[in-house]
């Protein structure tokens, strides 16, 4: 799947966290509600509009296995025609916020690198650059965070704000503890020591959907979206935690 992608640009929308994104997926696939549900799955022409297959919940409604999808990406991908451009495009993969990019770290299991305010305007294209290039590729989540977010969300307690760190997240994407840093003052050239080191500390959780919805029930833990939830099933699973909010308005 990895090689078979390369062809491709990956975007994976934050459901529920953009009133700009749901607009955009609504006009790809409605669900039998016709809101947007918890996932939309499409190949699109780089124009951003044009199915290249057809369009659905997920990628296994679509292909049937990871093997099959594999196979119709190189298809896909030999039959379109592409213009050369002189050297890499690079955006910054940087997520919104500190507390979305800690949710998607434990979400995708991955360490999480977050800029302070005190990082330099260098940091982030250095960030951006191991991201693509370099045996990091695709290894960690980045992000751009405030000193008031930094020391409520990673614990600081008053210490001082890093211009860099490298951050577990707990295993609901509510919080996180930093396992290496990079205070003011630092050279931006041991950015990818600090990374390693942080790799180096970082624990993936083991979990299983069954036994990780327990444990978040028993520990109190309840995800606020950004914008309403409109999936129905969604709503209702929601709507059964005891920490829910959910009211007749939130609804769709």
């Amino acid at each position: 799947m990895i090689l078979a992608s390369r062809p491709f640009v990956a975007i994976r929308p934050t459901t529920y966290e953009s009133a700009k994104e749901r607009d955009y997926l609504l006009g790809l696939y409605q669900g039998r509600s016709g809101q947007m549900e918890n996932s939309t799955f499409a190949l699109l022409k780089s124009d951003g509009k044009t199915p290249l297959s057809p369009i659905s919940r997920g990628p296994e409604r679509v292909f049937g296995s990871s093997v099959r999808m594999a196979e119709a990406m190189r298809l896909i991908s030999a039959k379109q025609t592409t213009k050369e451009t002189p050297g890499r495009l690079k955006t910054s993969p940087a997520l919104a916020n500190l507390r979305l990019a800690i949710n998607v770290a434990a979400c995708d299991n991955l360490p999480l690198v977050v800029l302070g305010p005190a990082a330099g305007p260098g940091f982030e294209a250095a960030m951006t650059d191991l991201f693509f290039d370099s045996p990091w590729q695709g290894r960690f989540v980045l992000c751009q965070g405030n000193a008031s977010e930094m020391g409520k969300l990673l614990h600081l307690d008053g210490g001082k704000v890093p211009a860099m760190a490298v951050v577990q997240a707990d295993p609901f994407g509510l919080s996180g503890r930093i396992l290496a840093r990079l205070d003011p003052g630092d050279k931006g050239g041991k950015l990818a020591d600090t990374l390693a080191l942080g790799a180096a500390g970082f624990q993936a959780t083991a979990r299983n959907f069954r036994g990780h919805l327990t444990a978040g029930f028993e520990a109190g833990a309840f995800w606020e979206t950004a914008i309403p939830v409109t999936d129905l099933q969604e709503n209702r699973a929601r709507a059964r935690h005891p920490a829910a909010k959910i009211t007749p308005s939130s609804r769709p």
